[in-house]
């Protein structure tokens, strides 16, 4: 690796992360931390989305037991037939014409 002796702290943080260890997971989830995932419906490449009720990094554990209830859900009831998932039915064609104006396809 090179670098000039003008580092930012962030360069500094990668450099560190990958000289204190090999696992490539771990580096991954340090330079996540340090530019944030990006924009993942749209074209921003770095930087924190705008979630308005969770911490990619700091909320994972709940974030992938939603995810998992979601893939439940949508292999119970593909077609949002049952009355209790209505509401969700509801929210995501709001979500869906929303993007759409935006031009982003969901």
């Amino acid at each position: 690796l090179m670098t000039s002796n003008k580092r930012s702290a962030d360069a500094r943080k990668r450099l560190r992360a990958m000289v204190e260890t090999t696992d490539g997971f771990k580096i991954s989830e340090i330079d996540l931390e340090i530019r944030g995932p990006g924009d993942f419906l749209g074209t921003r490449q770095s930087g924190l989305p705008q979630f308005q009720l969770a911490n990619i990094i700091e909320d994972q554990a709940i974030l992938q037991q939603a995810r998992q209830a979601a893939f439940d859900l949508l292999a119970e009831d593909p077609n949002f037939t049952n009355p209790e998932n209505e509401v969700l039915l509801k929210h995501f064609l709001l979500y869906k014409a929303k993007t759409a104006a935006n031009g982003v396809v969901a």
